[in-house]
């Protein structure tokens, strides 16, 4: 009796063991796979940045003015977010 106690204790203790190893080994794995991720996407986010893929952002008074006050004379059509505006005399700067 004795002897089957103390081999279940050992198995019990042998098994909890093992059982946090694997947890702690699929956390680092999980946390490894993100920052894995985080770090591609950061890279993508800078490299668009310096290709300049990225939009550009006009102010309002800008965008009135290429489009003639959103003159109906400038409206070439509607779109998934509105109207669309045919810009007249607009110079990259």
């Amino acid at each position: 009796h004795k002897k089957n106690k103390r081999n279940s204790k050992h198995a019990g203790t042998i098994a909890g063991i093992i059982a946090f190893l694997i947890g702690i080994t699929l956390i680092v794995m999980a946390t490894s796979a993100y920052r894995k991720k985080l770090g591609c996407l950061q890279k993508l986010f800078h490299k668009e940045k310096e290709d300049g893929d990225s939009a550009t952002i006009f102010d309002f008074s800008i965008i009135a003015s290429a489009t003639n006050h959103f003159s109906n004379r400038n409206k070439i059509g509607e779109g998934g977010f509105g109207p669309v505006y045919m810009v007249k005399y607009w110079f990259p700067s």
